[in-house]
């Protein structure tokens, strides 16, 4: 239950005062409402509420607070004393009484809302009217500035360019006439092109006509245009000739950013011919595990070739591999060039066993061509696990590893001596091939179809 605080009020016939006490609260939690016949002061823990004994006028009326204190000073609608502070009857007319009240004040406060965000609104609509009639005006004067700063320099370029028309065309005459009269002519006039003609007859006696006319032609047309020319028109000269110019270039064979010197040439043979740093190339082409991992990929896809350049590369990098020894006799196995398949599974046998020297090819392609079989195994008899390749083993089954991955190369190298006819040194490659793993049955398969021929 609210606890209702200690409160006191004094009153002349105009105001009326009321004090609510309240201790230890915070005056942010204040909850106050002051209204024409009713107030309001909700704090927890406390709740002052008061029916008043006549109205008052609550736009007039204010309230205070002061420390613990809360202070109202209202004034009366009428002059009279009430000589009480709350209304006493009818407890239903007085709640509908203060409802009316509250409710009075609830749309004062909204009407009094809509009517300040209408008038922010104006407010707004007139600042950016008139923001726009200032960049209009602004825009406006710029604008009539350009304008006559434009016709002042064009009525000053146009002053400027009939007082040069004016001199170049008294110049051009000028210079025309005097020419002119010292050849002879003054006038375009019929008898002055017949007297000079008469003249240059007379001086040189083997001038031919047609030239003499076409030498003097475009004189009479100069002479002509001058005479037809307006005041502000300036005579042009006619066209130049046109002509082609060839331009030809010493062809550069050396690059731009080195020095001109007689060392270039060396200069740059030295840089074709330098070294390829290996942190220039890719960790995949400089690695022979890289090269490795990718000949597997190119195996798994069935592209031999390209598994077999891989492990070739690797090989050349590092000879000691035995996987990529034994995976390309796998894919020289594939595409049918046996000689190479047991060239590589003999070499793989001597890396596993521990030997180092190299083998030596028994054969040339040339004499696997044209060497006899006596019998060779069908395609049909090729043991599939022999073609699955060789993975690195677990540190926990090395032993185990050795004797399976050395059993696959023999059937390999079986497989291969097979089919080139040299089935007495296959059958002894598939028996040691099954003595070191008996749960191979596709050896024991291709055993049993040898025995059978």
């Amino acid at each position: 239950m609210p606890i209702t605080p200690t409160y006191s009020w004094s009153e002349t016939p105009a105001w009326v005062t009321v004090e609510v006490f309240l201790h230890s609260v915070s005056q942010a939690a204040l909850d106050i409402i002051t209204t024409d016949c009713y107030i309001k002061v909700n704090c927890s823990p406390y709740l002052f509420q008061a029916d008043l004994y006549d109205d008052i006028d609550s736009k007039k009326s204010s309230a205070m607070v002061d420390k613990a204190v809360v202070k109202f000073f209202m004034f009366k609608k009428t002059e009279e004393l009430w000589g009480r502070l709350t209304r006493c009857g009818d407890r239903q007319a007085i709640l509908e009484r203060r409802q009316q009240s509250l409710d009075a004040v609830r749309e004062n406060a909204q009407k009094t809302k809509e009517e300040a965000k209408a008038k922010i609104s104006h407010i707004r609509r007139l600042a950016v009217g008139s923001q726009m009639k200032l960049e209009d005006a602004r825009r406006k004067t710029i604008q009539a500035r350009k304008e006559a700063e434009l016709k002042e320099e064009r009525d000053a370029l146009n002053s400027w360019q009939q007082g040069v028309s004016r001199e170049n065309s008294q110049h051009d005459v000028e210079t025309l006439s005097a020419g002119d009269s010292k050849k002879g002519f003054i006038t375009c006039k019929q008898e002055d092109l017949m007297l000079e003609w008469d003249n240059v007859t007379q001086a040189s006696g083997k001038i031919d006509e047609a030239n003499t006319v076409q030498k003097l032609e475009p004189k009479r047309l100069a002479s002509a245009k001058v005479a037809t020319l307006k005041p502000g028109e300036r005579l042009l000269p006619a066209p130049r000739r046109g002509f082609r110019v060839y331009i030809s270039f010493t062809k550069k064979t050396l690059p731009n950013h080195l020095p001109a010197r007689e060392s270039r040439e060396k200069e740059l043979q030295l840089i074709k011919h330098a070294p390829i740093s290996n942190d220039a190339i890719d960790v995949s082409e400089r690695e022979p595990l890289f090269l490795q991992d990718k000949g597997d990929k190119f195996y798994s896809a069935g592209d031999f070739r390209s598994a077999v350049n891989a492990y070739s590369d690797a090989i050349q990098k590092d000879a000691s591999l035995f996987l990529s020894r034994a995976n390309r006799a796998a894919c020289y196995l594939q595409m049918s060039q046996m000689q190479a398949c047991i060239n590589d599974c003999t070499r793989a046998l001597q890396l596993l066993s521990g030997q180092d020297n190299e083998i030596a090819q028994d054969k040339t392609e040339a004499e696997q061509s044209t060497a006899p079989k006596l019998m060779s195994l069908e395609k049909d008899f090729l043991p599939m696990d022999t073609l699955d390749l060789l993975r690195a083993a677990a540190s926990d089954d090395s032993e185990e590893w050795k004797r399976r991955a050395q059993s696959c190369v023999l059937a390999r190298r079986g497989c291969a001596k097979g089919h080139l006819g040299d089935l007495e040194d296959a059958v002894t490659d598939f028996k040691e091939a099954l003595k070191l793993n008996p749960s191979a049955t596709d050896i024991r398969r291709v055993l049993d179809c040898i025995a059978a021929k």
